[in-house]
């Protein structure tokens, strides 16, 4: 699947920001395996037999520690590729949303834009309460 580039280059960002945190962190030995097994992991994705095997292989020379800081790893760069995607498609939608308003209702955001006391249904509603306080 092909990200589109906008999105492509968000991740990428992120990503970088996120590998930056780990060298600080855990040092580059630590971002150099996560590198290598994201490498594998989109090898693997891709239908490389061989890079599964080498995967599977590497994940289980981690010790607790090392499977537990590699997780967090993975899936804080997820969550950060999630939350990029959310954020595209809310501008996607919202976009769609506005173009889709402005075919049905050409004049809608002019309409809702006067002020209250200038429309009609609400000129008759405010007479009605003050004719009855």
């Amino acid at each position: 699947m092909e990200l589109h580039p906008s999105l492509r280059e968000n991740v990428c960002l992120l990503g970088e920001q996120l590998g930056q945190i780990m060298v600080s962190d855990q040092g580059s030995a630590f971002l150099e395996r996560i590198e290598g097994l994201r490498g594998l992991s989109k090898s693997v994705h891709q239908g490389d037999d061989g890079a599964r095997a080498s995967l599977i292989d590497q994940v289980r020379q981690l010790n607790d520690d090392e499977l537990v800081s590699v997780a967090r790893a993975f899936t804080q760069f997820l969550n950060l590729a999630n939350i990029i995607g959310f954020v595209r498609r809310a501008e996607i939608l919202r976009t769609v949303t506005r173009i889709l308003m402005r075919r049905r209702f050409p004049d809608y955001f002019s309409r809702s834009c006067r002020p209250i006391a200038q429309r009609p249904s609400l000129r008759c509603l405010l007479r009605c309460r003050s004719i009855s306080s």
